[in-house]
């Protein structure tokens, strides 16, 4: 149907909606509104498991201490709430122990130590922990498994390491990787300064890759001012655990959102992403 001289009705995949796996080389992506397994106790909502949109693998809690409590469009880490990466399916009948080595399901960024990452989450940090320090602000790390021996203790088999945390008593940003890891600040700033508390924002943490690949962060999609370590050489990386059980370590607050790429995404897919994710959660 024409509506005028140069205008029409444009049908079909023109109209399609931007999605992040849209953008190649996404690794992991969970959002606060699906895929939530819910275990209620004592008329309180938790979340047990969390599915993986880019492949189905699970990220998982058995112990009701250490599970978030669930909302409808976010999960709300509670200090020591932690969730590991996990098939969809195993098996622990045989021994009792929920998890062994075998069936860990790791992200992998950084591949090679040259594809570099970019972490992305829409969050909300709470800074109240209850009169405790801020300390450390766990996202994604890799956490160290059993060493797969059905019916064996827990041990530590698995080397390198990866992810991405904050601490936000001195605001101190960290990427992490099989080699290094990055701690990076803004030294001209007092602490606190970088982070906003009780506000839903946007963080990212972006990695080149290689050899002195530059080390960046940012606030809703605008790099922030660091004046100490801005390039290293991390190595790969690969993460299997989101927030941390340690006490003043783990990350307090709303995750609406988290992805994982393994690439350093250009500037253009860059801007599509958090543009997409400005209006998505209404962050000016």
């Amino acid at each position: 149907m024409v509506l005028g001289l140069g205008n029409s009705i444009v049908s079909g995949a023109a109209l399609e909606s931007f999605s992040p796996n849209n953008i190649s080389d996404l690794a992991s992506w969970l959002q606060g509104d699906t895929g939530k397994t819910i275990n209620t106790n004592s008329g309180t909502d938790y979340v047990s498991q969390w599915e993986d949109q880019v492949d189905g693998k699970i990220w998982v809690q058995s112990a009701l201490a250490y599970q978030p409590l669930n909302a409808t469009d976010y999960i709300d880490f509670r200090n020591t709430s932690v969730l590991r990466r996990k098939d969809a399916d195993w098996d622990s009948s045989s021994d009792g122990f929920p998890f062994e080595g075998i069936k860990r399901a790791p992200v992998a960024h950084n591949s090679g130590g040259s594809s570099g990452h970019t972490f992305v989450y829409v969050i909300q940090i709470e800074e109240d922990r209850g009169g405790s320090s801020n300390g450390f602000y766990a996202l994604h790390q890799q956490y160290y498994w059993d060493d797969t021996t059905p019916g064996a203790p827990y041990g530590n088999n698995i080397t390198g390491g990866g992810g991405a945390t904050m601490y936000l008593d001195g605001d101190f940003f960290y990427q992490i990787g099989s080699s290094a890891t990055a701690t990076s600040y803004n030294s001209g700033t007092s602490a606190g300064a970088e982070m906003d508390y009780d506000t839903k924002l946007i963080l990212t943490f972006r990695h080149e890759g290689g050899t002195n690949g530059y080390v960046k962060y940012y606030k809703d999609g605008s790099e922030l001012t660091m004046t100490n370590t801005l390039t290293k050489t991390l190595g790969a990386g690969e993460v299997d655990s989101l927030g941390s059980s340690t006490s003043n370590a783990g990350f307090t607050g709303r995750m609406y959102e988290a992805l994982v790429y393994d690439a350093d995404l250009s500037d253009s897919d860059f801007s599509t992403l958090h543009d997409h994710l400005k209006t998505k959660y209404n962050i000016s």
